[in-house]
C-alpha cells in the first residue's frame, strides 16, 4: 500500500514524516517545491492539489490511499478521485456548508447566507464576505462600510476555485475563535477544545492555545464540561446527518449567550498543528489512526510514549511563526519549550524554525 498526501506544507510534513517512520511509503504532491513535505516523502510530485486529471494518472493502476490531511481544497480533490458522493461533499464549500449547518443546527443561531454580487445592495445584516472554495480563512473580508464591498467581493472571487464570493450576517460572540479538533471512531468521540490566538511583535505569530477545565473561566463563563457535551451532542448530529460514523475532524465555533454556534464543520485533520494537541490530550497516534480511517478500518492507535515531554493534565499552546525565513528570531523564554523544525529545498535543505509549543 503507498500513501499520496495532498499537500505538503509544513503542518502536512509532519503527517508524511510520521508514516514515513513507520515504514509507510508515502508520496507528497505539491506544486510549491520548497514545500517541507517533499523532504520528508519517498517521492514527490510538483503538481496542484486542484490537478485532478493528473493526479488520476499517477494513483492510476496502483494501490494508493489518498490523503487531504490539512487541507479543505485537498479533501475536494480527494472525495472527486475515489468518486465519493455523500452529504459530506456540501461542507467544502462555503454556500452549501451554510446550509447543511443550518440544516443539521437548526437551533443554532447560523447566519444568513447567499451569493454576493457586484451589482447587488446589501444591508447592515450581511457583512461578511467570504470565498465559496478556498484555504483557510484566505479572502475573508469583515465589511464595516458600503465602500468596501466591491473590492471585498473581487478579492473573495479572485481567490475561490469556482470563482463565487458569498456574503453572510456576522455572528454576534464574546470575541474568541475557538476550534474543536478531534476524531469520530465508530460513534466514540475524542476531542480537544482550544482557542485561536493571534500576536504581532518582532515576528507574527499564529497560534492557539488548549482549554481545559483549569483555565475554561479565562475565555468564557459556561463550564468546560458543558461546552464539551454540546460539541459532543453536535458532532454527533453530524456523524448521523453525512451518514459518516469514523472520520476526524476539524471545527470552528463561536460562543453567544452560553450557546456554541458552528462556522465551519470540515471532516478532515485542521491545520496548524491541532492533531498534536490530540496526541498530547490522550496519547494516541493521530498520524495512524487517520490512516486507519482512509483504509476503512478505523480504531484508536495509542503511542508507545508521549509525544511531548509535558504533562498530558496540562495544557499546551502553539506558537507558529509566519515568516520561516525570518532573521530576527526572537524566542520566548519558557520552561520545557519545545522547538519545532523543518527542511525547506529552498534553504539548501537547512532546518527552519517552524513552531515552538510549550506548557501553558
Amino acid at each position: 500500500m503507498k500513501v499520496l498526501q495532498l499537500g505538503g506544507a509544513f503542518h502536512q510534513s509532519f503527517f508524511i514524516d510520521e508514516l514515513i517512520s513507520n515504514n509507510y511509503h508515502v508520496e507528497c504532491l505539491d506544486n510549491r517545491p520548497d514545500n517541507p513535505g517533499h523532504n520528508y516523502a519517498k517521492l514527490s510530485h510538483n503538481i496542484s492539489i486542484r490537478d485532478v486529471k493528473n493526479i488520476k494518472k499517477i494513483v492510476q493502476n496502483q494501490n494508493f490511499i489518498i490523503s487531504s490531511y490539512g487541507s479543505d481544497i485537498a479533501e475536494l480533490t480527494r472525495n472527486t478521485i475515489i468518486g465519493e458522493q455523500g452529504k459530506q461533499i456540501n461542507l467544502l464549500k462555503k454556500l452549501s456548508a451554510r446550509n447543511l449547518l443550518q440544516e443539521v443546527f437548526i437551533d443554532q443561531k447560523q447566519p444568513k447566507i447567499k451569493i454576493a454580487e457586484l451589482d447587488k445592495q446589501y444591508n447592515k445584516e450581511y457583512c461578511v464576505i467570504k470565498p465559496n472554495i478556498s484555504s483557510g480563512s484566505k479572502g475573508i473580508s469583515i465589511i464595516r462600510s458600503k465602500k468596501e464591498i466591491e473590492n471585498a467581493i473581487k478579492k473573495a472571487q479572485d481567490l475561490s476555485i469556482d470563482g463565487v464570493a458569498i456574503v453572510e450576517g456576522f455572528i454576534n460572540n464574546d470575541g474568541n475563535k475557538y476550534y474543536c479538533e478531534g476524531i469520530l471512531i465508530n460513534n466514540e468521540v475524542y476531542l480537544v477544545i482550544g482557542c485561536s490566538k493571534s500576536s504581532s511583535g518582532t515576528l507574527e505569530w499564529d497560534g492557539s492555545i488548549q482549554i481545559s477545565e483549569a483555565n475554561i473561566s479565562s475565555f468564557t463563563k459556561i463550564s468546560y464540561k458543558y461546552l464539551e457535551n454540546l460539541l459532543k451532542e453536535s458532532i454527533l448530529r453530524m456523524s448521523k446527518a453525512i451518514s459518516k460514523f469514523s472520520f476526524s475532524f476539524n471545527i470552528d465555533f463561536f460562543i453567544n449567550d452560553e450557546k456554541i454556534i458552528i462556522i465551519e464543520f470540515a471532516t478532515r485533520p485542521g491545520g496548524n498543528l491541532l492533531p498534536l494537541v490530540l496526541e498530547h490530550k490522550y496519547g494516541i497516534n493521530h498520524s495512524l489512526t487517520y490512516l486507519s480511517i482512509l483504509e476503512e478500518r478505523p480504531k484508536v492507535i495509542y503511542r508507545d510514549n508521549p509525544i511531548f515531554n509535558i504533562d498530558s493534565n496540562k495544557t499546551i499552546q502553539i506558537s507558529i511563526i509566519k515568516n520561516i525565513f525570518s532573521e530576527e528570531l526572537k524566542l520566548p523564554k519558557e520552561d520545557n519549550i519545545i522547538i519545532l523544525k523543518r527542511k525547506y529545498s529552498g534553504q539548501g535543505n537547512s532546518e527552519q524554525i517552524a513552531a515552538l509549543i510549550y506548557e501553558n
